[in-house]
């Protein structure tokens, strides 16, 4: 046993390496080819971990309906359990970190083949273009607290389902609010005490140079920049979303009926949608989902020979799809040479 969990540990310390390493998926697939060389199972032995605790919690049990047990012994009845209760933990802990070194190993390969596979390049958050956002969109003025970029990523026009280069971003801010609570005890006694609380919220999204629409926000938490007391044909949007815009008539201009079914079909698959396009016509277009830029895997390590066919093929993101389309529909019919027809 002992010796199967140290060949096991050595390989997957090789194979983390060569996915930390990797350039493109075929060298993804080189390192998943090392679990398939490897003799025995991806899975690590712990019967004698799980005996150790096994004995330690049916001794604990024991001790704590018959003490007398170990009164004869003249040892401390609660040391001993303390003693036993480590004894049960401290060997599941252990099974539990060992098993999630394959787990986690298998989701940073599968995660590393995605972007591979979706031409997705990580940058620095500190990347003039993320580091912009700020200063050019409402979207991050949310935190009363604080707010940073977690992650960013870029992909390049030649490989971008879109007409132009775009980034993808992670974002995530928190608000700091009191918490008044009132208390009453047995003597009628009322007590007041104050708590801060701090709630964490992550953001997503994409943004790229769009060039047909400036200064305009659709949104559907009412944050706008230059609020537009405008609706639109369809109650449903209206109901759902609030504009912002330099003035009405561009409201008008920009909220064309195709447009409107567009918005409504993209809030089917994405939540809290914000659609901001600044005065240079910068689309910043974020939501709250976090499954858009990431998929889960079928198979991991575990099953070497799944897990490399899977790894073979193409790993769509779907919900990206989407959003990409969605921006390519907006271009067309934001564009002043397309002409609506009924």
């Amino acid at each position: 046993m002992f010796r199967h969990n140290k060949k096991l540990t050595a390989l997957l310390k090789s194979i983390k390496i060569s996915a930390q390493q990797s350039n493109n998926s075929a060298d993804i697939l080189d390192a998943v080819k090392m679990a398939k060389a490897f003799e025995g199972d991806i899975k690590f032995q712990h019967n004698p971990f799980y005996l150790c605790s096994g004995a330690a919690i049916a001794t604990a049990v024991l001790i704590w309906y018959q003490p007398q047990i170990i009164s004869q012994w003249e040892l401390d009845h609660n040391l001993f359990l303390s003693i036993l209760a480590v004894l049960a933990i401290v060997p599941l802990i252990f099974v539990y970190t060992q098993r999630k070194k394959i787990t986690s190993l298998s989701d940073f390969i599968f995660a590393k083949d995605c972007r591979f596979d979706n031409h997705m390049e990580s940058i620095s958050v500190s990347d003039s273009v993320i580091s912009q956002l700020p200063t050019r969109f409402i979207e991050f003025k949310r935190g009363n607290y604080s707010r940073k970029f977690i992650s960013a990523t870029h992909v390049a026009a030649q490989h971008s389902a879109l007409a132009n280069e775009y980034y993808l971003y992670k974002f995530h801010y928190v608000d700091r609010r009191t918490v008044t609570t009132t208390s009453t005890d047995a003597n009628g006694k009322v007590t007041t005490s104050t708590k801060t609380v701090y709630d964490h919220y992550d953001r997503y999204g994409i943004t790229l140079d769009f060039g047909f629409i400036k200064q305009f926000q659709i949104s559907n938490k009412r944050m706008l920049r230059k609020p537009r007391d405008y609706n639109s044909a369809s109650i449903a949007f209206s109901k759902k979303f609030a504009i912002g815009a330099s003035t009405e008539l561009a409201a008008a201009k920009y909220l064309k009926p195709k447009i409107v079914l567009l918005v409504m079909d993209l809030a089917k698959h994405f939540s809290d949608l914000n659609i901001e396009f600044d005065t240079q016509g910068h689309l910043c277009l974020a939501f709250r989902d976090s499954d858009v830029f990431s998929r889960k895997r079928v198979h991991g390590l575990a099953q070497p020979n799944a897990f490399y066919e899977e790894l073979q093929g193409q790993t769509a993101l779907d919900k990206l799809d989407i959003l990409t389309t969605f921006i390519n529909q907006l271009a067309k019919y934001s564009d002043n040479n397309f002409e609506e027809t009924t």
